[in-house]
């Protein structure tokens, strides 16, 4: 679905265009996930909340648009996509742990 979209997103874009997206990622190993878990539960302690309590209020939300069908991907395969759709650049400007800022250029 992601690919397609970034097809999509490409074919509309004019020459020398570019395409931004903030999102969050899979990490690309179990280690890193205890990393970025971790790190979740130390954020969450420092706002005086668990990071259990934060997972229940998951359930509380309703998703919006097609959120619920979106799957994430980790970093790489993001931009392994953008580059199959056509992107001749791809970037990476900015990441923290498991959200990252990445695109490219046409």
């Amino acid at each position: 679905m992601k690919l397609k979209l970034f097809r999509r997103i490409a074919a509309s874009l004019t020459q020398d265009g570019c395409f931004w997206n903030a999102d969050p990622t899979l990490p690309e190993s179990p280690a890193l996930a205890e990393v970025y878990k971790a790190a979740r539960e130390e954020w969450s302690l420092q706002q005086g909340i668990s990071l259990t309590e934060i997972c229940a209020k998951r359930g509380i939300s309703t998703t919006q648009g097609y959120s619920s069908q979106d799957q994430l991907a980790s970093l790489d395969t993001h931009l392994q996509m953008l580059s199959k759709a056509g992107f001749k650049i791809v970037a990476v400007p900015w990441k923290y742990y498991g959200l990252a800022v990445f695109g490219g250029w046409l």
